[in-house]
This record gives structure tokens, C-alpha cells and sequence, in this order.
């Protein structure tokens, strides 16, 4: 982050640049009112608004957020901590990204009563805590009440009393342990700017009534906070909910990731999320675009308009299950039935292809291609040149037919409880009927299994674990 102008990007120096004085004069500064109601002689200010519409601009959320438009990058809220030492500044991104974390945090933390108000107290001097407390409760429906240090203990409990407050943000362990000392009984929640020495103090004396946080962590969601709980159908009972916290999806997503070595997700990329978002695997390939900065499009209504949407989202890889390949493989084939000629025709291409493929080709330019495949690769827009399915690994006849009529196809096979990814093809592999190898990020061993026999350093066979 720059600490002083000569490290800010150039375009900011050159738009921001001293203004000359002359170009500061205002237009309107010999003529500085109008008649606007000729009846009573009222006047206005003669200056043409700017926004010709303030709709766009309603709450504090929307004025910070047009401000973030304008300048992302560049620097937003600046401090230090001495007049030798350099303005330490945030962007207006990092400040965005913090409003959000506080939002959130207060959500988890403090909650929020539907029909009512939510307060939350702001006591001490002016800070990017302090602005940054008062976007995030603007963002996510809190009611800041700012307090003075001025304020005698009367005025202050009667605030607290009158408000219903119990969540409050100061600047330091000492201003903390003065809140403490006088209304412990209405607070429930401390929220510390400064991590002096004073912090553990008031957690020591203060431990069991109320919960006190510093800014930084308040804000920060910690790896191991629990992410989401993922219910599966189970095989047999009641659906069984498994605990995924941040750390194991992020895992999971970044395995996805470097298993496609950046050359399926992308910048450039589309995906169409149609599979259940309930489920892990869309979890991971949803996440995995996201953070490769591609397009997301979601299906129309249902899965019925799948083609349409593959086709004008020009989708170029399919995330898929075994359940919708082999679906299209039925009505494929459908077209085959009753027809011994095409049928074997069929045959040689496929059995073309797959050699082709070993090759490294994957290419559609046969004519006899085109007439039996061309079809069917336009119905999803034409521009697919990668399948990716999930799940079991397809049978033999399936995986060929997927080849010839897409080009690359990568298998990969998990379950909830791993988080969804255990294996993965490599792109470009040829070999039927496997589900790849161990994907990035994880390992795996064999173990015996003495109720088949198996031994598995004797028989390169057993149980994954």
C-alpha cells in the first residue's frame, strides 16, 4: 500500500495535480442567488446540479459506493502515527473490503433484531476504524450513535439506557476499561480500535459479561470459521450435514484450479452454474471461475433450457454429472436405431477420433465429422471444446462418445465429506473408464482389505484412504 505520493500511480498524479488558482473561481461568483418564486421573492442557489437524478444515490451505501467507482485503486483513508513518519493509506477497495468484513461480523457477532433498531456506539476520536464502522453499519442496517469523550457518565447511561445499546467501538484498552468500569451492566459487545496494553486488562476483568474483540480480528474471517454446512441425501436415514469451513473449500477450489494449469479458467471464460449450488462440485467449479475472474451465467428457470443457455452464454467448457451425459448419449443414439449403415459409420469416426486423440488432435475438421457431430456441438453453441464431469467415472462407450463429439474430457471423482475433489484427469487424457489421478492437494494411500483378500503392497490393489 503507498505510504506517500511519489508511490501513487502515475494517472493519480496527473488528474489529481494542484489545480491553478484561476481555475478554481466559481462561475456563479457575481450572480450567487435567483428568484425562483417571483410571488414571494424566495431565492436558490444558482448552481446546476450535477445529477440531474439523485435516485441512484439514496443511502450512505450508495454514496460510498460511488466514490469506490471512481477511484478503486486509489487511496481513500490515510493515518499516522507521528508527524516524522509518512500518511499510511488505504485504497478505496481495501476500505471496501473491510466495511464488508465489519458487516459481516456484526451480523455473526451482535445479530440483528428484525423491526427494530440495531445501535451500535462509536466512542472516541476520528480514525478509518471510526469511518469504516460507520459504512459498514450504513451497509448492512445499523444505527450508529456516536459518543463524546465529553459526555458526563449521566448523559452517557442514559444514552445507553434510552437506545438499548449493547454493542460499542473504541479507540483503546483505556477508553474501554472507563466504559467498563461505569456501564458494564448495559454493554455486551467491546469492539477495540488499538491493541494497547490496557487490551488484556479489560478482557481479565471484564471476561465473563461481556465479549471484547480487537478491530482487526472483529473483521478478519479466520480460515477455520465455518463456511457452510453441506447435507447430503446419505444412502440410508435422515440427510447427514458435513462441516466445511473456510480453509477446506478454498483448498478444494484451488486443487480445481491448478488441475486445469490455468488453461480452462480464466479471465476469458464463461460458465453456465446449472448443477445444484447445494452440492460441492458446484461449490468448487462456481468458486474456481470466480476467483479466475471469469463469467458466471446462471440457467434460465430449469435445466430444460440448458441448450439455449450453453448456446448464447457461448459456453467453451461444460461442467457436467454422469446423469445429463448419459441423457444426451440416449437421444444421440436414438438417431442411430434402425439404421446399420450409420451406425457402423459412427463407429469409425469415434474409433477415429480416439486415435486422433492419443495424437494429441483434437480436431472437427472431417466432413463426415461435421455431418454426424456438427449438430449436435451447435445445440450448445458450438464453442465447447471441454467436458467436465463429476461423479463416477463414465463407462467406456459414453467416454468415447464424449471425445469425438467435444474434444477433451476431464473425470474427476470426491464425495462431500472430501471436500468434493479426490481425483482428476488430466486434460488431454485418453484412457477409458478411470477417474484420473490424485489431484492436486491431496493424497492418498492403498489399504489392505483382508475381507477380499487383498493385500495392497502384494497386490498393487486395496482400499483408498
Amino acid at each position: 500500500m503507498p505510504e506517500n505520493q511519489s508511490s501513487f500511480p502515475k494517472p493519480y498524479l496527473k488528474f489529481f495535480k494542484s489545480d491553478l488558482p484561476e481555475t478554481l473561481i466559481s462561475t456563479h461568483l457575481n450572480h450567487q442567488s435567483i428568484i425562483c418564486d417571483p410571488e414571494t421573492g424566495a431565492r436558490k442557489s444558482p448552481i446546476v446540479p450535477k445529477f440531474a437524478d439523485r435516485l441512484p444515490m439514496q443511502t450512505m451505501k450508495d454514496i460510498f459506493e460511488y466514490g469506490l467507482n471512481i477511484s478503486r485503486f486509489y487511496p481513500c483513508l490515510g493515518k499516522r502515527n507521528s508527524v516524522e513518519k509518512p500518511y499510511f493509506w488505504l485504497t478505496y477497495n481495501e476500505v471496501d473490503k473491510r466495511i464488508q468484513f465489519v458487516g459481516s461480523a456484526l451480523l455473526k457477532i451482535v445479530g440483528h433484531r428484525c423491526n427494530s433498531e440495531n445501535f451500535v456506539g462509536i466512542y472516541g476520536p476520528n480514525s478509518p476504524e471510526w469511518v469504516i464502522m460507520q459504512h459498514a453499519c450504513a451497509a448492512y442496517g445499523y444505527t450508529i450513535v456516536p459518543l463524546y469523550p465529553t459526555f458526563g457518565n449521566d448523559a452517557m447511561q442514559y444514552i445507553l439506557s434510552q437506545t438499548n445499546m449493547n454493542c460499542m467501538l473504541c479507540a483503546s484498552g483505556t477508553e474501554a476499561l472507563h466504559l467498563m468500569d461505569k456501564f458494564e451492566s448495559s454493554l455486551k459487545y467491546l469492539i477495540i480500535i488499538s491493541n494497547d496494553a490496557k487490551v488484556e486488562e479489560v478482557k481479565s476483568r471484564h471476561s465473563s459479561g461481556v465479549s471484547v474483540y480487537l478491530f482487526d480480528d472483529f473483521m478478519v474471517p479466520s480460515p477455520t470459521d465455518l463456511y457452510m454446512i453441506c447435507y447430503t441425501s446419505g444412502s440410508t436415514g435422515l440427510p447427514k450435514g458435513v462441516l466445511v469451513n473456510h480453509e477446506q473449500i478454498v483448498d478444494a477450489v484451488f486443487s480445481l484450479y491448478e488441475a486445469t494449469e490455468y488453461k480452462l479458467i480464466n479471465a476469458k471464460s464463461r460458465h453456465l452454474s446449472y448443477l445444484p449450488l447445494a452440492h460441492m462440485m458446484e461449490q468448487i467449479i462456481s468458486s474456481a471461475y470466480l476467483m479466475g475472474g471469469s463469467r458466471l451465467g446462471f440457467i434460465t428457470n430449469s435445466v430444460d433450457n440448458l441448450l439455449n443457455d450453453a448456446k448464447d452464454l457461448k459456453v467453451g467448457v461444460l461442467s457436467t454429472v454422469p446423469r445429463v451425459v448419459y441423457r444426451i448419449h440416449a437421444k444421440y443414439q436414438l438417431k442411430l436405431n434402425g439404421m446399420k449403415i450409420r451406425k457402423k459409420l459412427y463407429d469409425v469416426i469415434v474409433k477415429g477420433k480416439m486415435a486422433e486423440h492419443k495424437r494429441g488432435k483434437f480436431y472437427h475438421r472431417s466432413i463426415l465429422d461435421k455431418v454426424f457431430f456438427g449438430g449436435l456441438r451447435k445445440m450448445f453453441g458450438g464453442g465447447i471444446y471441454c467436458v467436465m464431469c463429476g461423479g463416477a467415472p463414465l463407462s467406456p462407450d459414453i467416454s468415447k462418445f464424449v471425445h469425438a463429439v467435444f474434444g477433451i474430457l476431464a473425470e474427476g471423482y470426491g464425495t462431500t465429506e472430501t471436500m468434493g475433489i479426490i481425483s482428476t484427469t488430466l486434460l488431454g487424457e485418453y484412457r477409458l473408464g478411470t477417474v484420473g489421478s490424485v489431484s492436486y492437494g491431496v493424497e492418498v494411500k492403498l489399504a489392505d482389505v483382508p475381507d477380499l483378500g487383498l493385500v495392497a503392497l502384494r497386490d498393487q490393489r486395496g482400499e483408498v484412504r
